[in-house]
């Protein structure tokens, strides 16, 4: 279970450092829930299931390339605030807008996947799903914050972020109808 990657990772996220940080930590956790998502599915026998383990596995790589974009382009963002060049500051805070959004797309397709073939699903993988969910959900929270945060800095329109935040409060909900239905 102790990999070197994942123990550099969890001791970079915990040193004094502006990345990885909670972009970061949404992309992991969306690979969490899609590679939980994934076992659940090679449980099963639905062949119309059997059909996405692939894309789910794809979905596991996405994230993490997420993860490691969002690093990436907020260290853009911490060079660009060191300037106090307001024009790089503003380019560099609406590139570090899109790992968080793709990443909150990727849940959404997941939770969709999810709400479509809950009753499917191996039912002695029960308690495997809720953790996917969970994880997924803790995605779409992490990433929702980064990218309040960044609308923030870039002194967006509230109304941006309120919708951003009601996108984000509706998955959430979507997530918690199938914890009910899954008796969770």
């Amino acid at each position: 279970m102790r990999d070197e990657a994942l123990a550099n990772f969890l001791n970079e996220l915990g040193a004094k450092k502006p990345t990885p940080g909670g972009g970061a930590v949404a992309g992991l956790n969306g690979a969490i829930a899609a590679a939980q998502l994934k076992m659940v599915c090679e449980y099963t026998e639905d062949k119309t299931i059997k059909e996405n383990i692939g894309a789910l596995g794809q979905r596991t790589k996405t994230f993490l390339d997420l993860a490691e974009s969002d690093s990436a382009v907020f260290s853009k963002v911490s060079e660009a605030y060191k300037t106090k060049d307001k024009s790089r500051l503003k380019t560099a805070l609406g590139e570090a807008l899109n790992p968080s959004r793709e990443i909150i797309s990727i849940c959404e397709e997941l939770i969709s996947f999810c709400e479509v073939n809950y009753a499917k699903f191996n039912s002695k993988l029960k308690a495997d799903l809720v953790v996917s969910l969970a994880n997924l959900k803790a995605s779409v929270r992490s990433a929702q914050a980064m990218i309040d945060t960044n609308l923030e800095a870039l002194e967006s329109d509230p109304k941006e972020r309120e919708e951003n935040k009601q996108y984000c409060d509706d998955l959430l909900e979507r997530v918690n109808k199938l914890y009910k239905k899954l008796g969770a």
